[in-house]
């Protein structure tokens, strides 16, 4: 029922319910006025329309407004304007993935000798395993380059005394190695090609999460390194 209060009329019960019920409300009669009162005199020959306003138009498109705007905020990140979307990073080129593995490869030689844990002492030779795992998880962590797994084999015989086995990293077919050079006949001592031979030769594979924060197992070793590794290098390829 309409109550009065202060000259102007004012809806209240109709108004909520049909605010509540997200129906059509009509402004009320003081806006009504106001709109007659700054209407120049051309206009005020024309009917005055009365206002209607839908809160629940006001909402839904509130909503595609502020939807709309994430939408695109995604989208412009996903074409490489914004850096920390894991589609973009999976994108990446093997020419990049190269500079992060040589700069990680450099990084790890800057660590004095005396100050490296006992799996990195005589690096690269028996660190390989470790070496992916502080790589893998700065890809991960530091890049936002998802998707490489932990890739671990062997060759040779036991008996015969040839017996070895290496780790690296592996990702929809690219190869990821920066301790290759421990092997006399490795082609370099870093790898990030598409297809490597050299690497196809090692035999019973085992492929693991190449983070090592997911790992159960002793990484305190992993854990210096990698930190070593961020003060020097920082994040400089999420920023791209």
């Amino acid at each position: 029922m309409p109550i009065r209060h202060g000259g102007n009329w004012m809806i209240s019960a109709t108004r909520s319910a049909r605010a509540i019920l997200g129906l059509p409300v009509p402004a009320c009669h003081y806006h009504r006025r106001r709109a007659r009162q700054t209407r120049s005199w051309r206009d005020r020959s024309l009917p005055l329309r009365c206002a209607w306003t839908s809160p629940f138009v006001v909402l839904m498109r509130c909503g595609n407004a502020i939807m709309a705007r994430v939408a695109d905020r995604g989208f412009r990140r996903n074409l490489g304007t914004g850096k920390s979307l894991s589609f973009v990073r999976h994108h990446m080129t093997p020419a990049m993935i190269r500079e992060i593995a040589q700069a990680v490869r450099s990084a790890i030689e800057m660590i004095p000798r005396d100050r490296l844990p006992f799996t990195f002492k005589s690096f690269p030779r028996g660190a390989c395993g470790d070496t992916a795992l502080v790589l893998g998880t700065y890809l991960e962590e530091d890049c936002d380059i998802r998707g490489f797994e932990y890739v671990c084999g062997d060759r040779g015989s036991k008996l015969k005394e040839d017996w070895s086995s290496h780790a690296w990293l592996e990702r929809d077919g690219l190869f990821v190695d920066i301790t290759a050079d421990q092997f006399a006949d490795a082609p370099s001592s870093i790898i990030v090609e598409m297809s490597s031979p050299w690497h196809t030769s090692f035999q019973n594979v085992e492929r693991m999460k190449s983070n090592f924060h997911s790992w159960s197992g002793e990484v305190s070793a992993v854990q210096v390194v990698y930190g070593h590794i961020r003060n020097v290098l920082g994040s400089p390829w999420r920023e791209r």
